[in-house]
């Protein structure tokens, strides 16, 4: 166990520390419009959770107080992640750091699991950890972009990988296809546009495989589409009452309404700002 468990922990440290390091330690965000939007929803949404009873749906601070649905419409698996910490006494903006990072955790463990039902040793396995920590579409994200639900989706995709690529080694066993099924459904309550990327980034995998090794198409063709399918079923108490009532509600006209300057917009909400007790 030794051999397999000490690289693991030496290079998660080492990833943590080159990757997310000053992100973790740092204060503040990147300039970036959507860290704007996301801390204020995470705050939103987590002050919505504790006032009301049940589910939060309305989202009352933009447009001057008249509000959106965007509670009901948006993935919500982040925001609740972040709202546990904030149940915990921390600031908005270091809860959305504890987030990310929780879902890496997840990610290295699920890049770990990868590569080990590829055949890889511990060893090699374990080195798989350090560039996940340290690769540059992360970087991109924390330093610059900031697209929050979209990095901790991202994050997910190894534990998709994983989850599959155990079904392939051993078809007879129905953990890894469950496995799978879960992270896929993980990733759709996280972030659906992820969740339809990674749908195609599965059949894509299956066709070079095919390609390269000749494995049954059609069958492992129908194992892809089966975890995409059920791992959106997953996430259906989310899906459907957003698909159900999405005639309900037209962002794009209350946007044309807007008067620039004058009322507040669905990113930004009411006198929003980030200083230094918000951010954490």
């Amino acid at each position: 166990m030794g051999i397999r468990t000490e690289p693991v922990v030496w290079l998660i440290i080492a990833g943590l520390l080159l990757g997310m390091g000053w992100f973790m330690i740092g204060a503040g965000f990147p300039a970036a419009g959507d860290v704007y939007f996301h801390l204020r929803f995470a705050r939103d949404f987590f002050n919505s959770c504790v006032e009301k009873v049940g589910y939060p749906d309305w989202d009352a601070r933009p447009y001057d107080g008249k509000g959106t649905p965007a509670f009901r419409f948006y993935a919500p698996l982040a925001y609740v992640i972040t709202g546990v910490f904030q149940i915990f006494g921390f600031p908005v903006g270091f809860s959305v750091k504890l987030s990310i990072l929780l879902f890496a955790f997840a990610g290295a463990w699920g890049t770990y699991q990868w590569l080990i039902s590829l055949g890889k040793s511990g060893w090699a396995a374990s080195g798989g950890v350090f560039p996940f920590f340290v690769n540059p579409i992360m970087a991109l994200h924390l330093f610059f972009t900031f697209f929050y639900q979209n990095l901790c989706a991202m994050l997910l995709f190894p534990l998709v990988l994983a989850g599959f690529s155990r079904a392939e080694k051993d078809p007879t066993s129905r953990n890894g296809l469950c496995l799978a099924v879960v992270a896929m459904g993980f990733v759709c309550w996280t972030h659906l546009p992820s969740a339809m990327m990674m749908g195609y980034g599965l059949i894509t995998i299956v066709f070079f495989r095919w390609l390269s090794e000749r494995i049954h198409f059609r069958n492992w063709l129908k194992r892809a589409l089966m975890v995409c399918l059920l791992g959106g079923g997953f996430a259906a108490p989310y899906i459907l009452p957003a698909v159900i009532t999405l005639d309900q509600t037209n962002v794009q006209n209350l946007m044309a309404m807007r008067i620039p300057g004058v009322q507040t917009d669905f990113i930004y909400g009411v006198n929003f700002r980030l200083d230094e007790g918000f951010l954490g």
